[in-house]
Parts: C-alpha cells; structure tokens; sequence
C-alpha cells in the first residue's frame, strides 16, 4: 500500500485530507508542522510528502531544505499544498527548491487524487528526476525566502533602484523602505501574536486578548471586535475597558440586531463589505456614549462572506494608508480561523439542540405510555360504570328523582371518558379514521363555533391559500387540534385581543432544516394560529405539552389541551413548533405532510335500530365486572354467550365450540395470552371466524395493526350497551372473510 505524509498545523485540515486519502486506499501518516514531519519521516520514510507551508516551528520552505539535504529522503516526491502562499514566486521558489507539485487550495477532491496517483506514477517511472544535480544555494534560498516571507518589501526596492542619484533623493527612499520594512516585520509580528491567541486562547477569551494588540499596532485609544452570529446579528464579546466603563453596559458582551444597525459607520462597513476610515470628528453618539474623533473599520471577510468586524478609534495622529492596509491584514489573517471556530460553535449549538429535543421526545414518549396505561385502566372502570348504569336508568321511572340521579352519574362517567380520550390522543392510541381533509375548508366550517368559544373582545382573523394541499387525516381529530389551539390563545387573551389564523403550503428544503433542527424535510400544510396574549418564557415553553401541565389557577383547566394537540399531531405524522416571548403573544405552528388528494369510498351507514340475536358469541374478558357486564348486554339482545377470563381459556373454549361460535369477543389486554395472540390461534382453527377486539388502549398494542388489517375490528372503551350490540349485529351482519 502507497504511504503518504500530510503534514499541516491545522487540526481539520489534517483529518479531512487523512480521511480523503485513506477513504482512497492509501495508508496515511500525519504530522502538525517540519519537525514533527522530518522525525516521522526519517523513522518510516514515505513514498510521498503533501505539507502546507505556513506552519510554525518548521514551516513548509524550511522543511522542504532539510528534506531535500537528508540522503534518505530527498528522493521522495514533495508536493506542496497551500492556501497561504499563492504568489508566483511562491512557487517559483518551491519548484526552484524541488518540490515536484505546487498546488494551491482548495482543490476538488478529485483533482487533488489525480495530480497524487500522476506524482506517484512519474515517481516510480524515474520522471521526478530533480533539473539541477545540486540543492538550491543558500545566499539564494534566504533571499528568496525572505522575499516570500516580506513580500511588500519588493515594490519598495524597486522604487529605491529607481530613484534619483542624488544623496537627498537616495536618503528618502531608504527612509521609506526600511519604514516599509518596519511595517512588514510590525504586520508579521501582529499576524503572528494574533494567531498564537487563537491557538491557546479559549473561546471566551480570544476576543478579549486579541483587540489590545490590535489597538496596540493602530496606536488607538479604544475599539471593537465582534462577529456576527448565524441571525447576522453582530456580537461584540470585546470592548476597551474604558468603553465599557464610561458607557455603563451592563454586560460585557453586547448582541446588536440588523434592524438596530442604523446609519453607524460599522453598519455601512458591513454591508458594504469595505474599508471605512475617518479623520472627522463627524459622528453622532448616543449621550453618554465615549467621545470619537477619528475611526477605521474593517469587516472581516471569509470566502465573499462577512464574518466579523475590527474598528480602532481615537488615534491621536491621523489613521493613514498603512493603517488601513495592516488592520485589513489582519483582518484577512483572521477571517478563516475566526470563521472555522464559528461554524465549530454553530455546529455545537445545533448537536446540543438535537440532543434536547431527543430528550424532550423521549420524555414525552415515556409521559405518553403511562398516560396510555392509565387511560386503558380508568376505561375498565368506566366500562362497569356506564355498563350498569344504563341498566339501572332503563329499570328506573323516568320521573323519579332515582333516574335523575343515574342521568347525572352516566353524566359524569362520559365527562371522565372525554378525559381519557385526551389521554389516548397524547399518547397516540387513538384510533384514526382518516381520508384526505381540506384543512383550510375545515377551519373555515369550524368558524362559527370558534367565534362562540374565544368570545366578542377577541378579533378573529382567518384565511387560507388557493390550491391548498389535502391533508390525509382524521377530520375529527384535526377539528379538536384547531379548537384547542384556540381555546389556549383565548386564555392567553384574558382583556381581549387579536388571534390570526392561516393556513398555508410549505415545503422545508435542506437550508430551512439546517436552521431549524426540529424539521423534517418534505412539503407540508401548515396551520398557524397566533395571538396577541401574555406570552411564555423559555420554561414554560419547555413544558407546555406535557399532561396535566397548566399555568392556570387550579380548578381552571385539565392541562390536557395541548397534550392533546401534540399526540394528534405525532399520530398524523406532524411537527408542531411554539414561539412565544413575554408580553408579545404566542404562535404556533402545525406542520401536517401534504399529499395528493385520492378519491375515498363511504361507508355503509349504520342502522338507526339496534337488533339482538339468536348467534353464539364468545366473548373473552379478565375483568370479573366488565365481562359480567358483557355476558347480561349480550344475553339480554338474546344471543348465547360462551365466556373466558383469558387468552388462553378464549383458545380452549374455541377449540370445544369451533363450529356453534359466530364471532368472538377479545379484550386487548389479558393475563397468560393477550389478544393479538390469541386471535391467531383462534384463526389457526378456523380462519373464517369473526373477531371483535374491546380495549381501553386504542389500536396501537403490538401486534394489533396486523389483525385489525386482517378482517378484525375494534371497539373503543368504554362503550355503551347500544354500542356494542350495534358493533356484534354488524359483523354479524356483513359477509365472512377468509
């Protein structure tokens, strides 16, 4: 396997090009500057070197020395790779120097493989043979590498060759070019102290420690380091001590939005994307703000893109020319590391999100399960208690104060059952009767009613777009979302208000979801429903749907309703989203995937009468009062009840009646064989058989989606007599499937 060496200084540099090279066959040693390389190099030579040449300790020139003079290593291809030096001579000296391949950054990974494998290949052909038998000199290797190193000095030599014979003429240009020379060796120096900061300075600190050399190279009294964030808003972590002291800022780091810009000198910088420098006393502050007189401003420009800003102000002489070139320099110096540790911040920012909103998930997913589970149990008691009750008020004089009391109980038992209902729809074990929804017809049919619930001192303002979507849902449970939704913004407004509601095509592309984690890609119809109401800090948003979380005084509410709104949302495959600040209102956003409208078949309706029977039911139950219930509703419609009190016993029993049982009965949830299993066994003996599933849970058990689909139905606990009797006369009733 072909051995490759990469050194550079930079960390990413040296891992993403490890990667490219490895991910292409080649066995890859890494080094982090010409010292490091030459020690590796000499213990396990390479049959090839790709270094950068701006690095401290050894730079890429100096390496390239020392490599070329080691008996062992100077026959191995050198090919340089640099974003830094990119100048002509840059090259020239390196080639002069025999380097085999001056490549400039950055490159296709492609073309940097290809001009690799043609190195190599040449290499091994005997084509890299070196022109000169001899290694560059070094009088003309310092010279030159001097010149690379202070490139701005040759335009000064040049003017000094050309300058007049005479003494005075001679002396002046000197002058200027050992000032030329002062001020490349002050900006090398700078580059360099600056650099070292980003390299050992934390995060919190670098701005800090950098802007005093900055005003320190600028003679500036005081000055700005900022960066703009991923809003563009600009922050400025550093300030001159001084400014913070006379301006009284609360916080040493300041976060100013676009809109608050204005006409500053810093804002024109920016979006201009230019140099701005004064020597005027011409600029308006705010009172009590430090004094300017002079100014130079500097965007920090990344790749076309502003990253950041440099500005020194109050030099006590005029900022001239060579001012502005050497805190551009600096600036272009500082624009790539400044703009890798703010894509590195970012990235760290959306993980931590991530990780968030999968705890949030996971959180709510537990919260979901236990509500389940409590919903199926509180149902199991409703069932007994709605069962005999309406036995007890059929039995009852409808006059008697007896029958209004069981009204009243029947009452209170369908209030707890819309509770768990709640529970269910958060939980996501609801059964969804779906078919392809017009969400914007459907809130617009839902008007009436919203306007009755939000009251007269809260103005309602709707409207929805031409050529909306259809939605493939639960109508139902998209109305509940929608009134619920609103219910809350109408709490929200308890003096009044405006609550808006839209709805609207979107589609969430690749940029929008990098911007927004929580986002899936793909189009979606959004409804948003917003109001003018109190608001919510970033707290409460946190726990605004969980069950039974409410900031109302209590007796005031369930904290089921945007519990409720959520688990309607996730069963339909949806995104909800909430953004809210105190004071300033609430929206929220409902994100439901679009599809193609597909023309959806209606039903048979079901008979206005319930009819009894004379058929054999089996009916599987493991609560003793529940299948009492059962058993006396079927036998009272006149049907033979063969009864069970788990999966197991229903399997038996089947087994002895196969032939008499024209539909079975089977509670979801029962000791030793649950109903999923149960059912096919029972199936195993005969597969034209009937079922009839009963649960507290919804149709999301395990396994239940399978038998449901495979010609069983459900019925949803707690029901009523009428209910069930109606359900076992329609199957009853419908044509056998096998």
């Amino acid at each position: 396997m072909t051995k490759l060496l990469v050194v550079d200084d930079n960390e990413q540099n040296r891992y993403l090009l490890q990667a490219l090279l490895s991910g292409n066959g080649y066995e890859v040693m890494v080094a982090a500057d010409g010292i490091e390389a030459l020690e590796k190099a000499r213990a396990n030579p390479p049959d090839l070197i790709i270094t950068d040449i701006l690095m401290p300790g050894m730079d890429g020139y100096q390496l390239c020395r020392a490599w070329k003079r080691d008996e062992m290593l100077k026959d191995i291809p050198y090919v340089v790779y640099t974003a830094t030096y990119t100048d002509p001579r840059d090259e020239e000296l390196a080639l002069n120097m025999g380097v085999q391949r001056f490549i400039l950054k950055p490159q296709e990974p492609e073309a940097l493989l290809e001009i690799i494998e043609e190195v190599i290949a040449e290499h091994k052909a005997g084509r890299l043979l070196p022109e000169h038998n001899e290694v560059i000199e070094d009088t003309v290797y310092f010279r030159e590498y001097n010149q690379a190193l202070i490139r701005k000095l040759e335009d000064k030599l040049a003017e000094l060759e050309a300058a007049k014979a005479s003494l005075e003429a001679e002396v002046a240009e000197r002058m200027r070019t050992e000032e030329a020379l002062k001020r490349s060796e002050k900006e090398l120096n700078v580059r360099s102290r600056i650099a070292g900061k980003f390299l050992t300075v934390s995060d919190e600190e670098v701005f800090a420690d950098v802007l005093p050399i900055v005003l320190e190279v600028l003679d500036s009294e005081i000055g700005v380091f900022g960066y703009l964030d991923e809003n563009g808003a600009l922050v400025v972590p550093s300030m001159t001590r001084h400014v913070w002291d006379t301006c009284n800022v609360p916080d040493k780091r300041i976060v100013f939005p676009c809109d608050s810009w204005g006409d500053t000198i810093w804002a024109q910088a920016i979006q201009e994307r230019r140099t701005l420098c004064s020597n005027e006393p011409c600029f308006r502050v705010p009172e009590g703000h430090v004094p300017i007189d002079r100014v130079i401003t500097v965007p920090i420009i990344n790749q076309g893109q502003v990253v950041g800003l440099f500005q020194a102000a109050n030099k006590k002489s005029d900022y001239d020319e060579q001012d502005v070139r050497l805190l551009e320099s600096i600036a272009n110096a500082v624009a790539p590391i400044l703009n890798a540790r703010l894509q590195r911040d970012q990235q760290e920012k959306r993980r931590v999100f991530a990780e968030g909103q999968l705890r949030q998930a996971q959180k709510m997913e537990a919260i979901g399960q236990l509500a389940g589970g409590v919903a199926h149990d509180f149902n199991n008691v409703l069932q007994a208690i709605m069962g005999y009750t309406t036995f007890a008020i059929d039995a009852a004089e409808p006059e008697s104060e007896q029958y209004d009391n069981l009204v009243q109980v029947m009452k209170g038992a369908e209030h707890a059952a819309n509770l768990t209902r709640q529970l269910l729809a958060f939980s996501r074990q609801q059964v969804l009767r779906r078919s392809d929804v017009d969400l914007g017809e459907l809130v617009n049919g839902l008007l009436k009613m919203i306007r009755r619930v939000i009251g007269e001192n809260i103005q309602l303002d709707f409207s929805y777009v031409q050529g909306l979507s259809a939605v493939h849902g639960d109508a139902g449970q998209l109305e509940q979302v929608v009134l619920n939704l609103c219910i809350n913004a109408r709490d929200a407004m308890p003096d009044g208000g405006g609550l808006t509601i839209r709805v609207e095509n979107a589609v969430i592309d690749e940029v929008y979801r990098q911007a927004n984690p929580w986002a899936q890609l793909g189009s979606y119809v959004v409804l948003k429903i917003m109001d003018t109401g109190i608001g919510m800090d970033s707290e409460t948003q946190k726990r605004i749907f969980d069950p039974f979380f409410t900031t109302k005084e209590v007796g005031q509410g369930t904290g089921l309703g945007l519990a409720t709104v959520y688990g309607i949302v996730k069963q339909h495959d949806g995104m909800v989203n909430v953004y809210s600040e105190p004071g300033r209102g609430t929206v929220f956003k409902v994100y439901l995937p679009a599809v193609e409208p597909v023309d959806t078949e209606v039903g048979q309706a079901s008979p206005a009468a319930v009819a009894g029977g004379t058929e054999t039911i089996l009916f599987a139950e493991d609560d003793r009062a529940i299948r009492a219930l059962g058993i006396r509703i079927l036998e009272r419609a006149g049907y033979t009840v063969l009864s069970a009190v788990d999966g197991e016993e229903a399997v038996e029993a089947f087994a002895a009646h196969a032939n008499e049982i024209d539909l079975v009965v089977l509670d979801v949830v029962m000791p030793k064989l649950g109903a999923p299993a149960a059912a096919e066994k029972i199936k195993a003996l005969r597969s034209d058989v009937r079922l009839l599933f009963s649960s507290g849970y919804g149709a999301s058990m395990a396994g239940m989606r399978s038998i449901l689909g495979a010609g069983g139905q459900l019925i949803e606990k707690p029901y009523e007599p009428r209910a069930l009797l109606q359900k076992v006369r329609e199957m009853l009733d419908s044509p056998v499937s096998d």
